[in-house]
C-alpha cells in the first residue's frame, strides 16, 4: 500500500514545520497500530508512507487493512500547536509469486492517485490502467512532477475558442483548452496526456490548476473593458470532492471576477453518473452566480426524466452531430429536437465543431444561440484571443447578418479536434 497525506502542506503553512514533523511521527504510530505483527510500515520520503503485507489471504482482506489506515488518519491530529485535521489516499495492490517490487511500487503509487482524484481515499491497483506504452508513463511522470510543483514556467498554457452568439454576430463568450509546452516534445495537444491524466488520478489536480489560468485571464480582459465569460472543462471527478464548491469561489474571489464570467462545462455522462449528488453540487454553484453547461449532449444517452432534474444554464451539441449538419438529414433532425428540447427546459445552447458556413446559417435558422468551431475562428493563445473574437465576429456577420448571407462561400474545415480538460 502507498499512502498519502492529504493536507500536510498546510499544516506546515499555518502551524510550522515542527507540527508537520509531529503529523509525520503520529501517523507513523496510528499505522502500526493497525496493521499486524509481520506487516512494515515506512515513509518513503516527503509525506508519503508504504506499507508491506508479506502474506494477505483475499483481496478483500487487503482492502479491509487499508480501509482501517484510511480511518485512522481521518482523526483529528492533537499537536502541541493546536489540532490539525489531516487525511490520507491509499493505493492497493495485491501482487503475486515473482512480482516485481518496482512494478508494484509503480501500480500502488497509481492506485493512489486514483484514490486522492475520486474523492474516496482508497482505491485497488486495476491491470487495466497499467496498459499504455512507456513513453506515456514517462509523460505521465512528468505530468504528475509539473502539477506537484505548481508549474513554475507556465509549461501548462490555455488556448481559447471564441463562441459567437448567432442573434447579433457577436463574441460574448470563449471555450478555454489546454495544451502542453513540453520542453522536449514541443505543444502536446490535450488529447496527448488527457488520457494519461484521466486514468492516472491527475484530473482533479489538473482542473484546478487551469481553473486558476483561465480566472486569472478572465480577470485582464474584464479590466482591460471587454468581458468575456470563459468555459472551463471540468473533470466529473471534481463534483465528488469535497472542497469543489469553495475551490471555485475562493479562486474567482481572489482575481476579483464576477461569477457571471465562469462556465464550468461538465460531460452528460459525468452528471448522469450520479444526479443527485451532481444535481447539490451544481445548485451551489449556480446559487454563488456561476454558470453551468452540459457538455458533449447526445453523447450520453441519458433518460429525459434525468436531464430534466439537472440545473444547468446551457446544453452544448456535441460535434459529431454538426459536422454532417447540412448534408445528413438525420442529423439536422436530432439538432432540432436538441435545441427544441433544451429551450424548453430554460437552457441556450451552443454548437461546437461548426466546420462550415452552409451548418452555420442552418444552426441559425433552427434557432441555435451560439456557435464555436474553425469556420469562425481556431483556438488561439490568450494574448490572441482579441484579434481572434474580431476575426469570429467579421466572419460571422458576413454570413449570418449580411443579406447575401446565402451567396458566401468558404469552408472553416479542418480534421485537428480542440479538446479541453
Amino acid at each position: 500500500m502507498l499512502i498519502d497525506l492529504n493536507g500536510f502542506k498546510a499544516v506546515n503553512d499555518t502551524l510550522g514545520h515542527h507540527a508537520g514533523d509531529e503529523v509525520l511521527v503520529e501517523t507513523g504510530h496510528r499505522l502500526r497500530a493497525v496493521l499486524r505483527d509481520d506487516d512494515t510500515v515506512a515513509r518513503i520520503g516527503g509525506d508519503e508512507f508504504a506499507v508491506l503485507l508479506p502474506t494477505v489471504a483475499t483481496v478483500e482482506a487487503a482492502w479491509d487493512i487499508a480501509q482501517r489506515a484510511g480511518n485512522a488518519l481521518r482523526r483529528n491530529y492533537i499537536l502541541s500547536a493546536g489540532a490539525a485535521a489531516v487525511g490520507g489516499s491509499v493505493g492497493v495492490v495485491v501482487g503475486c509469486e515473482g512480482s516485481d517490487g518496482e512494478d508494484l511500487l509503480r501500480h500502488a503509487d497509481a492506485a493512489m492517485y486514483r484514490a486522492k482524484s475520486s474523492g474516496k481515499g482508497i482505491a485497488m491497483y486495476d491491470a487495466q490502467l497499467d496498459t499504455d506504452r512507456p513513453e506515456r508513463m514517462v509523460l505521465f511522470g512528468d505530468l504528475r512532477a509539473l502539477l506537484d510543483t505548481g508549474d513554475p514556467d507556465g509549461q501548462l498554457v490555455l488556448y481559447y475558442q471564441p463562441q459567437v452568439r448567432m442573434a447579433d454576430a457577436t463574441v460574448t463568450a470563449a471555450e478555454a483548452l489546454v495544451r502542453w509546452r513540453h520542453p522536449d516534445r514541443g505543444l502536446l495537444p490535450p488529447a496527448a496526456f488527457l488520457p494519461a491524466a484521466e486514468t492516472g488520478g491527475l484530473e482533479i489536480a489538473l482542473t484546478y490548476h487551469l481553473l486558476r489560468i483561465a480566472v486569472a485571464e478572465a480577470a485582464r480582459w474584464h479590466t482591460e473593458g471587454r468581458p468575456l465569460t470563459i468555459s472551463v472543462n471540468v473533470s466529473a471527478n471534481c463534483l465528488l470532492d469535497e472542497g469543489f464548491v469553495a475551490r471555485v469561489g475562493t479562486t474567482l474571489a481572489e482575481y476579483r471576477v464576477p461569477p457571471g464570467l465562469l462556465r464550468l462545462e461538465l460531460t452528460e455522462s459525468a452528471m448522469m453518473s450520479d444526479p443527485t449528488h451532481a444535481l447539490t453540487v451544481l445548485r451551489q454553484l449556480q446559487e454563488d452566480g456561476v454558470q453551468v453547461s452540459i457538455d458533449d449532449f447526445g453523447t450520453g444517452f441519458s433518460s429525459l426524466s434525468q436531464l430534466k432534474r439537472l440545473t444547468a444554464d446551457e446544453l452544448k451539441i456535441d460535434r459529431t452531430f454538426v459536422k454532417d449538419l447540412a448534408a445528413d438529414a438525420d442529423d439536422a433532425m436530432l439538432v432540432r429536437s436538441a435545441i427544441d428540447l433544451a429551450h424548453n427546459l430554460g437552457l441556450l445552447v451552443t454548437a461546437e465543431g461548426v466546420e462550415d458556413f452552409a451548418a452555420l446559417t442552418m444552426l441559425r435558422d433552427l434557432g441555435c444561440d451560439f456557435a464555436q468551431g474553425f469556420a469562425l475562428a481556431r483556438p488561439v493563445p490568450a494574448d490572441r484571443l482579441a484579434a481572434a473574437c474580431d476575426e469570429a465576429e467579421k466572419t460571422a456577420s458576413a454570413v449570418l447578418l449580411s443579406t447575401a448571407a446565402g451567396n458566401v462561400g468558404g469552408s472553416g474545415h479542418s480534421t485537428d479536434a480542440a479538446v479541453g480538460a
